[in-house]
């Protein structure tokens, strides 16, 4: 009886353990008919932890969203950390997949991206990498690379020319709208639609090309085309072209800085000048006017080689004239040119009386 019992007994057991939901077991090879039960993870205050080789490659902490890869004890929600192996298992590339060319690829690669467009091999697709303590971010392929916001971004062309505002850079820095800065140093040349800065310093440049230009101060050793210059204390160029140009400080053209608002060393060429004058001349033709009778002029100009109220000629070429106050004075001389013509003519007509 006790036999008969113990069969029964191992029998019902058997028939338990087969018997029992498969979903409820993972194999290795694959598994179908899961359901909300299934998963892989812990069920008490552990963290999942995989290994390869025996070392430790990736960890999902226990109380939180974060996952390390290359590090125990992950910092974000993502965290890389480049694992250095002390143990080969001297086998080949996985997958036929050719491995990195070692010149080819940074020291410490973190994370490569590529697509079915890019490839897999070591020059394709994008990455991120260490040397040393830099950080680098790469595109392999013969294609741009966006840093984009919700109303524009950066752009890295293959030739590496960098546009803002434009995904077509034509030259090393392209911005297409506004550039502000505190101190602008460019040795090259610089091209943008709006220019605003505090100091515009440009030792080396060719030409700098803008719609508008807005500064404190700019010295550029080349040329300046803008549409529109507001420049509002010092401007220094080799070449200024600008339809319109609001300057409240300096300008120096061919000469070093000086108290002057405008410092012209060389040739200025214009259709037309106005200036403006404090006083005119007109009070030479009032009664009380003393105007210096003949003899004494002939007295002064031999004397002093120069008429009344003109600086000698040694003065003018050391110190330069006033124009407002050179013209106002030639003016003046030639009203009392006039008068002297007047006072010649009516002796002329009393001695054609007598």
């Amino acid at each position: 009886m006790k036999k008969l019992l113990l069969i029964f007994f191992s029998a019902t057991l058997c028939l338990g353990v087969y018997a029992q939901d498969p979903r409820d077991t993972w194999n290795t090879t694959g598994n179908e008919g899961t359901t909300f039960r299934n998963f892989l993870g812990t069920i008490d205050c552990n963290p999942i932890i995989f290994k390869t080789n025996r070392l430790e490659r990736m960890q999902l902490l226990e109380n939180k969203s974060f996952l390390g890869i290359g590090i125990s004890i992950p910092q974000a929600s993502l965290h890389l950390h480049y694992q250095e192996d002390s143990l080969s298992c001297n086998s080949d590339f996985p997958r036929g997949i050719p491995p990195p060319d070692p010149q080819q690829i940074p020291s410490k690669l973190l994370l490569r991206l590529t697509t079915s467009d890019t490839g897999i091999e070591d020059t394709s697709g994008f990455s991120v990498s260490y040397t040393d303590k830099n950080i680098g971010f790469k595109q392999h392929e013969q294609a741009n690379f966006y840093l984009s916001g919700p109303l524009g971004g950066i752009v890295i062309a293959p030739n590496g020319y960098v546009g803002i505002g434009t995904t077509t850079p034509a030259a090393t820095l392209d911005v297409n709208g506004s550039f502000k800065a505190t101190n602008a140093n460019i040795s090259n040349t610089l091209t943008a639609h709006a220019l605003s800065v505090q100091t515009l310093n440009f030792d080396y440049v060719d030409t700098v090309n803008t719609n508008v230009l807005n500064a404190n101060s700019a010295n550029i050793s080349g040329a300046l085309k803008a549409a529109s210059a507001n420049i509002t204390n010092t401007l220094t160029a080799n070449t200024l072209s600008a339809t319109s140009a609001n300057i409240s400080g300096k300008v120096n053209i061919g000469t070093s800085s000086s108290n002057i608002n405008l410092d012209v060393k060389g040739i200025i060429r214009t259709e037309e000048i106005k200036v403006c004058l404090s006083q005119g001349c007109d009070y030479v033709f009032e009664d009380d006017y003393k105007l210096m009778n003949l003899n004494d002029l002939n007295l002064f100009i031999k004397a002093n080689k120069h008429l009344p109220d003109v600086a000698p000629a040694a003065e003018m070429e050391a110190e330069g004239i006033n124009v407002s106050e050179m013209n106002a004075l030639l003016l003046k001389k030639v009203e009392e040119l006039t008068l002297y013509i007047l006072d010649l003519q009516n002796q002329i007509n009393e001695l054609k009386k007598q």
